[in-house]
């Protein structure tokens, strides 16, 4: 199978440039880049065993047709990669059949750089960029990056069991940035420097030199190979037929572990150091293959019953606000009001929501002494928590990280300092309220750098005249910008918090692009039969008051390693 990643002196190109030149028998449009939430039309999101799969018609065909076996290769590598993969998102997976056309374009391309792409009956698997042409589905050009692209899902997959952590190993590679890496680097020059020995010592190992000439020309690729190798199992370890092991020497752990003891290479080390960076590596080396013992957190002895820490999430987006009337009546724009407070409307959609979360917590007898009821400070969720939580009214708490990402003057907050005279705080956090805006920075929402935070303290009223609303009209782009680029990180301390409360059930009060950047980020899909997107979409993204449930959520399983940006 080829692995088109990362080659040698290959530019990859960025999303949505633009080609001119032309190849015979296609039309090339400028390409358009393609959103990170979009899916293609001819394709449908599947969520098997932890990945984001969007996969054409043939190939869930052939998933349909070999299905066991398909989840137990994507289990596999959900398994070994799952920590780096929360770290920086779910890497878009796309997977064409070979007889489709939306692929050939972009396959074109690729030759025509000179790229050998190998054959199509093999399989093919790569990751970075692709130009898809105009279809009869998608009406103009886009351009994907930053995606592990599979054509021929029998020939790549079943034909490569690991094919998908060697390329989630080049996006793990690519994200964190190989000058962050140089471990890699010296690990690959470590072994070229003793290449001649190593290939005379292991000449019984060695049948595919072609191959193994390819695994070995450049620290990209060695790498993966590397970790092909290492997260490798024996043969017991499948009962379908499935090998999990590297095409070529070193094929597997043993291997990797033979090398480092016989040439002093330490690429097991360098492995664990860069996969689990921020942990200590504890796990003992012999007992590796045994899947029971994949946990960092040591092994677990017979007839031992690991305490669990799932929980029951209850997320509650926010009533009707007036900058959601303003939208949806007055025809757009931006109302420039700070707050922006519930809606009459929205008030009488928050007292109704709250029969659902009462149903719930009475169908499964869960007393309200395991719950904990979160609220992003903006007042429409305060207000929102308020109506639809009475029962804990004076309990809440207020958490900056549940704010609404900033798209409007709305998301823009009310300072702490002014939250302490505030009526609708005081009744929503009770006694409470002065502790917790002790914790809480006076601006707590996301300022960009050219503004200093303390323009944006003590402003008086919410009119247009208000000084923090006028800094936001003058610079509502850079408030945006910085605002997302701080999203991943504000998702992922939400879940360090998360993990940290005793109780069994949270309730989330919070706004629409946080729900469902968290809920994308916990591995949670909107599916199109409930929700009628037209196709499976990644996270939770929720209605005004609308209420939903998330049972059994794996606290553990989302706590994230310490990686480099």
């Amino acid at each position: 199978i080829f692995c088109g990643a990362c080659r040698p002196g290959k530019r990859r190109p960025k999303g949505g440039e633009q080609r001119s030149r032309s190849l015979k028998g296609f039309k090339i449009p400028a390409a358009v880049p393609t959103s990170s939430r979009q899916i293609p039309p001819f394709m449908t999101l599947k969520v098997i065993k932890g990945l984001h799969l969007c996969m054409d018609q043939e190939a869930l065909e052939e998933y349909s047709r070999n299905q066991k076996r398909y989840d137990e290769i994507f289990g596999h590598a959900w398994e070994c990669l799952s920590k780096p993969l929360r770290q920086f998102g779910q890497v878009p997976i796309w997977i064409h059949g070979k007889k489709g056309n939306e692929w050939r374009l972009g396959y074109q391309l690729k030759l025509e750089e000179g790229v050998d792409m190998g054959e199509e009956e093999r399989g093919m698997a790569w990751f970075g960029d692709m130009q898809y042409g105009v279809t009869t589905c998608w009406k103009e050009a886009h351009w994907q990056d930053f995606t592990v692209f599979i054509v021929n899902m029998e020939g790549a997959v079943l034909g490569h069991n690991m094919v998908l952590i060697h390329e989630l190993t080049h996006a793990f590679h690519e994200v964190i940035g190989d000058k962050k890496l140089p471990e890699i680097r010296q690990m690959h020059e470590n072994m070229m420097a003793r290449k001649e020995e190593i290939f005379t010592k292991n000449a019984k190992l060695i049948y595919n030199r072609i191959q193994l000439d390819y695994n070995i020309s450049n620290h990209f690729e060695f790498f993966a190979y590397c970790m092909e190798a290492y997260h490798s199992r024996p043969p017991s370890y499948s009962k379908l037929g499935n090998r999990f092991e590297s095409p070529a020497f070193p094929r597997t752990y043993e291997s990797l572990r033979e090398m480092d003891n016989d040439f002093k290479l330490e690429i097991i080390a360098t492995v664990e150091k860069i996969l689990y960076r921020g942990e200590s590596s504890t796990k003992s080396l012999s007992s590796r293959n045994q899947p029971e013992n994949l946990s960092r957190r040591g092994s677990k002895k017979a007839g031992e019953v690991k305490e669990t820490r799932a929980k029951t999430l209850i997320f509650i987006r926010h009533g009707e606000s007036v900058f959601n009337h303003h939208a949806e009546n007055k025809g757009g724009g931006d109302p420039y009001i700070r707050d922006a407070p519930l809606t009459e409307k929205g008030r009488r959609q928050a007292v109704a929501s709250a029969s659902k979360v009462v149903d719930y917590l009475t169908a499964s007898a869960k007393p309200s002494s395991c719950c904990r009821v979160l609220s992003s400070p903006l007042s429409r969720a305060m207000h929102t928590a308020l109506l639809t939580c009475p029962q804990f009214k004076g309990r809440v708490q207020l958490w900056p990280e549940l704010r609404e990402v900033i798209t409007g003057c709305d998301d823009i907050g009310t300072p702490a300092s002014e939250l302490k005279a505030s009526k609708l705080a005081r009744e929503v956090c009770g006694a409470s309220l002065a502790t917790q805006l002790r914790d809480i920075p006076d601006v707590w929402w996301t300022v960009p750098k050219k503004i200093e935070r303390e323009s944006m303290s003590g402003a008086g009223s919410k009119d247009g005249s208000d000084d923090i609303v006028q800094l936001y009209k003058n610079n509502e782009t850079a408030f945006s910008k910085a605002d997302k680029a701080s999203l991943g990180e504000r998702t992922s301390a939400i879940i360090s918090r998360l993990a940290k409360l005793k109780e069994s059930v949270i309730i989330v009060v919070s706004h629409y692009d946080l729900i469902g950047s968290l809920t994308e980020k916990i591995g949670l899909v909107e599916d199109t039969e409930t929700y009628g997107h037209g196709f499976d979409l990644p996270g939770w993204w929720l209605g005004n008051a609308e209420v939903r449930v998330a049972e059994d959520i794996d606290i553990d399983k989302l706590l994230l390693p310490i990686c480099p940006k």
